[in-house]
């Protein structure tokens, strides 16, 4: 065999060892190539999973929070329901006709129990007067059997309803003091029946 031979002869070979090793480097880059894209849609996967996950999670966030903004938005529209409403029952009863509004009064200092002290008026003055004095004496006698023994007394100021003064004690029934009472007995019931 020639040189020439030999040299094709080797040439031949290296050319088939070259292809050889590229097949099996294409086997191998196509089974990597397969490695990477299942890694990649694995990874995608996930990706698409986590967004989903998250994208879930910001709108029941959205929900909650819109939720959380009706109910604030609806306690807030109730509370002014029932602020209105108090103060609808106040109004009636400052527009009481003078003798239903004696009436009123002298019921809540019978219900007080006390016979003696001394019945403070302000703004009243001209209702909360000596037939209002009498009329309490009256009611706390009908409640009491015992006859009463209340004095009243005028002095400046601008709340209605009056203070009785015994000794060291100061009952408080100006209707302020009235209202916060009927609130605090009655708003569990209002709201029951209003919004129940």
């Amino acid at each position: 065999m020639s040189i020439e031979g030999i040299i094709q002869r080797i040439q031949k070979d290296a050319a088939a060892e070259a292809e050889r090793i590229r097949q099996e480097f294409a086997s191998q880059a196509a089974e990597l190539d397969k490695v990477f894209q299942s890694e990649m849609d694995a990874a995608l996967q996930k990706a698409e999973q986590k967004s989903a996950t998250e994208r879930e999670k910001a709108q029941h966030r959205a929900i909650e929070h819109a939720k959380l903004i009706q109910s604030q938005r609806l306690l807030a529209k109730k509370l002014d329901i029932l602020n209105s409403l108090f103060a609808s029952v106040r109004e009636k009863i400052e527009s009481l006709p003078d003798d239903e509004y004696r009436s009123l009064f002298a019921n809540v200092l019978a219900k007080l129990g006390e016979t003696d002290g001394t019945i403070i008026v302000a703004a009243d003055a001209q209702i909360l007067d000596s037939r209002f004095l009498q009329l309490a004496k009256d009611k706390i006698k009908l409640q009491s059997g015992k006859e009463s023994n209340i004095s009243l007394q005028s002095t400046n100021g601008n709340w209605r309803g009056f203070y009785l003064h015994r000794g060291k004690m100061r009952y408080n029934a100006t209707l302020d003091a009235l209202m916060v009472s009927l609130r605090e007995k009655s708003e569990g019931l209002v709201i029951e029946k209003l919004f129940g």
